[in-house]
């Protein structure tokens, strides 16, 4: 075992880590303030200057040793980028930082599989027969003075023929459950509505999709037992723990789980904000659920090499965005898929029927 002795007077074990581990190491110190060792500082510059007899596989560690080696203040952008970095994250969804992590990325990378998987989101489909009874309550409100009274009881006539088969987990039946009270709530939503009332707004719709079905929406900013489970390895590897620190997952607004016991099998994160969230909320919003998902896909391709990607949103009052994170050439790239928006007029249903064939996508992976 190759053990020496760095000038700080600590060991330092070369067989042990990884020069990528180091790096990575310093980071998540960098970020908790823990003062770096001699040695380490030593490898960064050896990195730097592309050292002959450092050959190893760095991937987005060269976007990571770029940023620390930085002699600037990190910008927002830096500083996201360099998160993402760190949990093996290409994030598409925003120009600024896919632009930054270009660079890094392989000469090659070919990103054929990952445009395959959002286009098969966006080319899902509702079976007719729910197409046609949307269509119908649409045509009945955009009538001349028709009310929304008249529409629901459209909706309720629709509905007979589902309760009368017991066919209650049949997409039309939930069309029409989502699409019922989406009407009773259109004049409910405000500016100044809180995150607390736009998360009750939004998963009340979930909760109509996911109805009998073993998947299970875990609420009430909960901890993810994955992200739990990387800090603590990161903890114990790098020695960035403090004892008198608790360690916990990272809180996030709606977990969604699949199981029937207390061993549920999470599978991705959704987060929420109110309408008035700034844009820099709004990218740390982001930038923290990439990472929590990132952990949700590591942890699910640990359990079936098979599975390489997962679906998430992020919503921002009634306007959010769903997208695919997809494991690609040793990094997981985060691939936009299109724009949701829950109806807050009349007029908003019009565009609804979009939104709505994406959330049945998005439902119909994690029921198979």
């Amino acid at each position: 075992m190759n053990v020496s002795t760095d000038d700080d007077g600590e060991d330092i074990n070369k067989d042990a880590l990884t020069i990528k581990e180091i790096i990575f190491g310093m980071a998540l110190k960098k970020f908790r303030g823990v003062r770096w060792t001699k040695s380490e500082k030593r490898t960064l510059n050896e990195l730097d200057e592309g050292s002959p007899f450092l050959n190893v596989n760095l991937v987005l560690s060269r976007a990571v040793i770029s940023l620390l080696m930085k002699k600037q203040p990190l910008t927002d952008t830096d500083i996201s980028v360099l998160k993402l970095s760190l949990s093996g994250i290409v994030n598409q969804l925003k120009t600024d930082q896919f632009n930054a992590i270009k660079p890094y990325l392989p000469e090659k990378f070919d990103q054929s599989h990952v445009d395959h998987i959002a286009d098969k989101i966006k080319c899902y489909a509702m079976n007719d027969d729910t197409l046609s009874m949307y269509e119908s309550i649409l045509d009945l409100m955009e009538s001349e003075n028709a009310s929304i009274e008249l529409a629901l009881l459209r909706i309720d006539t629709f509905k007979t023929k589902f309760l009368e088969t017991k066919s209650r987990t049949a997409e039309g039946y939930i069309m029409l459950k989502v699409v019922e009270y989406i009407l009773e709530t259109l004049n409910d939503w405000k500016q100044d509505d809180s995150e607390a009332i736009i998360y009750r707004r939004i998963t009340t719709i979930f909760d109509f999709m996911f109805r009998k079905t073993h998947v299970k929406l875990a609420d009430g900013e909960i901890a993810c037992d994955r992200s739990k489970h990387e800090r603590q390895y990161n903890d114990i590897v790098f020695g960035t723990s403090s004892a008198d620190r608790e360690l916990c997952g990272r809180k996030i607004d709606l977990l969604i789980r699949y199981g029937r016991d207390a061993k549920d099998l999470e599978l991705a994160s959704i987060e929420f904000k109110k309408p008035s969230a700034t844009a820099a909320t709004a990218l740390n919003q982001q930038c923290k659920n990439l990472r929590i998902n990132g952990a949700i896909l590591n942890h699910l391709q640990g359990l079936d090499k098979k599975i390489d990607s997962l679906l998430a949103m992020d919503w921002i009052g009634s306007t959010g965005y769903i997208y695919s994170l997809v494991a690609h050439h040793g990094v997981y790239v985060a691939k936009f898929i299109d724009i949701l928006t829950i109806p807050t007029s009349v007029n908003g249903l019009l565009n609804f029927k979009n939104t709505l064939r994406l959330l049945f996508a998005f439902k119909e992976p994690l029921t198979d």
